[in-house]
């Protein structure tokens, strides 16, 4: 496995997607790409955002999706709690989406160590 400075292990992305009621984090774990579903319930917008920070974790890039308006909220959660603005690398408005197209947008996005 590669090694970048400082000791920590070869980057990973996310992507996520996220509204005001729902959010999909696709990202790798033990090399398997893996989905969690995060919902708002009845938590105000704060804690429900943070949530999703907490799911995108120690990723390196981040590509977001979803309406202008959750994007911005979750860029701002994101850079208050990592003070990370540095690791998006996308932005873009969308409709919902499927856990599928999440897959292969991270696919694009990981980098493929079986590459020489």
């Amino acid at each position: 496995m590669a090694m970048l400075a400082e000791g920590s292990a070869t980057p990973h992305a996310a992507v996520v997607w996220v509204d005001g009621w729902h959010a999909l984090v696709a990202h790798t774990e033990h090399g398997h790409a893996t989905i969690a579903e995060v919902d708002r319930e009845a938590d105000p917008v704060h804690e429900y955002l943070v949530r999703v920070v907490r799911e995108a974790a120690d990723c390196d890039r981040l590509m977001i999706l979803g309406p202008e308006r959750s994007i911005r909220a979750f860029e701002d959660e994101y850079a208050a709690v990592y003070r990370r603005r540095d690791r998006f690398v996308d932005a873009e408005t969308a409709a919902s989406t499927t856990p599928r197209e999440l897959v292969e947008r991270l696919r694009q996005l990981e980098p493929d160590e079986r590459r020489p």
